[in-house]
């Protein structure tokens, strides 16, 4: 994305769930800025080798499966930029083709060139021209990005990489055309094994009655109460398998912003139709109705989102989760874990490698303690006057308020109880706690 208008204040709005977002804004007035959002699936590598610092650029080493790394830059240059701007991108672009042999390079470059015959109509173009061929870079669009200019490019060493590159409608009020392409990179597939319940769906009332037959008592009697706690756990985990039913875990989440109703992606598919109508028709009258169907697009946007966020903000109360979840994803620092560099300088950017790496780390800034020389440890409490606590009273009606105290939107603990269950079965548990605590 580039020349995305952003103020300082609303800088969240590029946050989008299941991204991460790397810019480049401008440090003095507004209008410029390069942004480029990842998926979080794909490993990713700042390359800042490649960034001059004046051009608006951003490059990003993205990892795959098969060590055939792909090179990815967006590039916004300002018209009439100064023959010094143009140097230091070329001299990007080519530093990027000597490092990598698959580059994808896109953005708004506001070069006026005759792609079809590949001439350049001023010294600026023609040296740009003369560069994307020394570093052997195709440019792929063919057809106008705004109005009868083709201003927005799609550049690529490897041109076979990019599929389906097509010239769509203009996002929102901008005055240049979204291009949408595929790119073809083999990613690590990562099946989760990770399964969760759905509580909502689950049958309580059939747990109660399973769990109203079990005969504490007899059960525990006669164990310890580490023994007494693993048998309590056995009994709870085998019947909450059997009445709530689990699901896989999906690690790429919902990427759907979750204010964006049918209503209005129906909305948006007509936008899509009556753009391409007025494209191949070209008469006036189409055009103007598809902008207007783009204007009632953005205010139904708005209005849906302030709707929702309204929604978050009454439920705050029932609903905590939800609320923080929302304003959790707009934050605008994210942190995130690696690549890392090792002492070496080799760049780890595995999971596991990247654990072993700081727990290498950490380990080797540890204090060693001194195991020869311990305090003593007072053996004799009564005769120093330490007061001891002999007996310990546990009631039915504490253990009861406990369970009833719970609060069931969050996550369990080490030991895998949920405190939705144990808040949904607390007279048949009750007996089993008391004993064991």
């Amino acid at each position: 994305m580039t020349e995305m208008w952003l103020q300082e204040d609303r800088s969240w709005e590029l946050n989008i769930q299941g991204y991460t977002s790397y810019r480049k804004d401008r440090q003095v007035g507004r209008a410029g800025e390069a942004a480029l959002l990842v998926r979080n699936e794909i490993q990713s590598l700042a390359r800042g080798d490649i960034e001059s610092g004046d051009v608006e650029s951003v490059w990003k080493e993205l990892r795959n499966c098969v060590d055939k790394n792909t090179l990815m830059g967006v590039i916004y240059r300002p018209p009439n930029s100064s023959l010094d701007i143009g140097c230091k991108l070329n001299q990007e672009l080519k530093l990027a083709c000597s490092k990598s042999n698959a580059v994808v390079v896109m953005g708004d470059f506001n070069m006026q060139v005759d792609w079809e015959n590949q001439v350049g109509t001023g010294p600026q173009e023609r040296e740009f021209v003369e560069c994307l061929r020394d570093g052997f870079l195709e440019q792929l669009v063919m057809e106008p990005t705004r109005e009868k200019a083709i201003l927005d490019l799609v550049l690529s060493n490897e041109p076979d990489m990019i599929r389906e590159l097509e010239v769509k409608e203009p996002l929102g009020g901008s005055d240049h055309n979204m291009i949408s392409f595929n790119l073809q990179f083999e990613k690590e597939n990562v099946k989760s094994e990770v399964a969760v319940m759905q509580l909502n769906k689950g049958d309580y009332e059939g747990m109660r009655g399973e769990l109203a037959k079990v005969d504490w008592k007899g059960i525990l009697a006669g164990m310890t109460v580490e023994q007494q706690w693993q048998e309590f756990l056995g009994i709870i985990r085998k019947t909450q398998d059997h009445f709530i039913p689990k699901r896989k875990k999906d690690s790429k989440g919902s990427r759907r912003q979750p204010w964006l109703t049918r209503e209005v992606r129906d909305r948006i598919k007509l936008k899509e139709k009556m753009y391409n109508t007025a494209k191949s028709s070209r008469k006036p009258e189409d055009w103007e109705t598809f902008i207007g169907q783009q204007k009632e697009i953005k205010r139904a946007i708005r209005a849906e989102k302030m709707k929702y966020e309204g929604k978050l903000a009454r439920n705050i109360k029932k609903d905590s989760k939800s609320f923080f979840r929302y304003v959790k994803g707009k934050r605008v620092a994210k942190s995130n874990v690696g690549p890392l560099k090792a002492d070496t300088g080799e760049i780890i950017m595995g999971n596991k490698e990247m654990a072993e790496e700081l727990n290498r780390y950490f380990g080797s800034v540890f204090t060693k303690e001194d195991t020869n020389n311990l305090p003593d440890v007072l053996e004799d409490r009564g005769s120093k006057g330490v007061e001891e606590l002999k007996e310990i009273f546990i009631r039915r009606e504490i253990v009861l308020g406990r369970l009833m105290g719970l609060k069931d939107d969050k996550s369990p603990g080490p030991d895998g109880l949920h405190p939705r269950i144990l808040k949904e079965v607390p007279l048949e548990i009750l007996d089993a706690l008391v004993i064991i605590f």
